[in-house]
């Protein structure tokens, strides 16, 4: 239950979005009830504030951030709570919404 040397990563970047992967824990039973599943909390920053905001909660291991400002940089963290109650955040990632010119 330990996600320690794991973390979010960023997958594909748009001028509006933002794709952020993580992994699940080894030993995740999908033939289990799922309230015995481990539940995921995707987070992301408030402008420069230290405060949070959930845009996200599932079983997934991926979710695509939409709606997203070009070139500006966003901060998002995950929350990962398991059947019996405890709770860890991963390490915060940063991301940049990118502009793409065609050529």
């Amino acid at each position: 239950m330990d996600p320690a040397g794991e973390q979010v990563t960023v997958g594909q970047v748009s001028h509006h979005s933002i794709e952020l992967i993580w992994t699940r824990e080894h030993g995740t039973n999908w033939t289990d009830p799922p309230e015995n599943w481990t539940c995921f909390i995707l987070e992301q920053r408030k402008d420069r504030k230290h405060t949070y905001k959930q845009i996200h909660k599932g079983y997934n291991t991926r979710f695509t951030v939409e709606n997203l400002e070009p070139k500006t940089t966003y901060t998002f963290r995950l929350k990962v709570t398991w059947p019996s109650g405890q709770l860890r955040y991963y390490p915060s990632v940063t991301a940049s919404a990118e502009i793409y010119c065609a050529s």
